[in-house]
């Protein structure tokens, strides 16, 4: 299946007791073309976080300007993991008139999170604005796992997503007519 796309961004890249597993997915990418990757830093148990952010980009075409999130705010058994996002430029074909930017970003997993959920959008919108420089007229294309059930009152995204990045469009949505 992952020979029909040119770009993943994935999540929940771990195991518990299997720290090698990232090393493992992203030497089988290789063997697919997936020659370019950038994964979050590895875990900080100073600080309390047992495990990585269970990020991990992969892709046939080169990446450039890799800056990495560690969400400041958590609840529960996320605050062990250093959730963030990874944001990274990829450049299709060496191509520079069809780079994007792509955000891959995991969020607060636990359903009574839509509050520590809505400060880390915000966190994530003051990352990307720090990379405006980078980013002007560019794409950016948000991809994860959002946490947010589409049958809750935070979708579609009223405070988070939509309040934070106002031209967002959830292609999951686009088939869709407005409500009348």
């Amino acid at each position: 299946v992952v020979d029909q796309f040119d770009v993943l961004a994935l999540q929940e890249i771990w195991k518990v007791g299997a720290p090698e597993r990232t090393q493992h997915v992203i030497k089988e990418a290789e063997h697919h073309g997936f020659r370019h990757w950038f994964r979050g830093s590895c875990c900080q148990p100073f600080k309390g976080k047992l495990s990585d952010g269970m990020l991990l980009v992969l892709s046939r075409h080169p990446l450039y300007t890799p800056e990495e999130l560690t969400y400041p705010t958590c609840t529960g058994g996320d605050c062990f993991a250093t959730k963030g996002a990874l944001a990274v430029r990829v450049s299709p074909f060496g191509d520079c008139a069809c780079e994007f930017d792509l955000l891959d970003t995991h969020l607060q997993a636990e359903a009574e999170g839509a509050e520590v959920r809505n400060d880390q959008l915000r966190s994530l919108r003051h990352f990307l604005d720090g990379r405006s420089a980078l980013v002007d007229g560019i794409t950016t294309v948000l991809a994860g796992d959002l946490n947010i059930d589409a049958l809750s009152e935070e979708y579609p995204y009223r405070e988070g997503i939509v309040g934070h990045f106002h031209d967002f469009v959830d292609v999951l949505l686009m088939d869709q007519k407005p409500p009348v």
